[in-house]
């Protein structure tokens, strides 16, 4: 399994419009094949959003990044970001403590 944590800062003023596209683009996600689950978080910090996804291995997590509504919706979404993302890309770890396979 693979999760990542995507945290993205917003330009002030911005934040509604960036809801209105990080809500299209969670919908779109959810009905990808091999998506375990995506979702928004609101930080508290002004201005402060994070993505956490999860998919059922690395091929799923990168067909997400390849697919047509991600690169759309995500540029849209690049015009109102304060800057870069930070990402976290994680492999999940079975009860031995050992990464899962895939």
């Amino acid at each position: 399994m693979r999760g990542i944590v995507a945290r993205i800062k917003v330009k002030e003023g911005r934040e509604a419009e960036f809801e209105a596209l990080a809500a299209s683009l969670v919908v779109k996600s959810r009905a990808e094949d091999g998506c375990l689950s995506y979702e928004l978080w609101r930080s508290e910090e002004a201005g402060e959003y994070v993505f956490v996804e999860r998919y059922v291995d690395e091929a799923t997590a990168q067909a997400h990044v390849k697919s047509d509504h991600y690169r759309r919706i995500g540029r849209q979404m690049g015009a109102l970001m304060d800057g870069a993302p930070t990402v976290l890309r994680l492999a999940a770890m079975d009860l031995a403590g050992r990464p899962e396979p895939g």
